[in-house]
């Protein structure tokens, strides 16, 4: 069965993904900082997401925040490469799981509804974030 049969089909399937991503990526390089930061991108923009994805963000926050701390009280480093996720994810880790709120939307005037912006963005520098010149 296509995922795009309805509405439902498909928000089923992107929160399996999403789940999956998470438990997938736990083995990857870079203990699956990435896929972390991404699956909190994409919860934290939907509440129905955010509610079914909470308690596999709070698992693998808890892992990757025993394993920053590991790294960093015996002086090891992480590769260079995931330098942008752990910057972000140490930001997380300092404002807490916990305090994260939902994207905000807010009406235009025009009929389209835009994204305040993704709070998990905020997270990444100027420069990767395109605001630095």
């Amino acid at each position: 069965m296509s995922i795009f049969t309805s509405e439902q089909s498909f928000w089923d399937a992107y929160r399996c993904k999403l789940a999956l991503l998470l438990r997938e990526e736990e083995n990857a390089p870079d203990f699956g900082l990435g896929a972390f930061v991404l699956v909190c991108a994409n919860a934290y923009f939907n509440s129905d997401v955010l509610n079914v994805l909470e308690p596999d963000l709070q698992q693998s926050y808890a892992r990757l925040r025993a394993l920053c701390a590991d790294f960093l009280s015996h002086g090891r480093l992480f590769n260079d490469r995931y330098a942008e996720d752990l910057l972000v994810f140490l930001k997380m880790a300092l404002v807490g799981l916990e305090n994260l709120q939902l994207t905000e939307w807010h009406p235009l005037t025009c009929p389209l509804m835009i994204g305040c912006f993704i709070i998990i963005r905020v997270f990444l520098n100027a420069k990767a974030s395109g605001a630095a010149s």
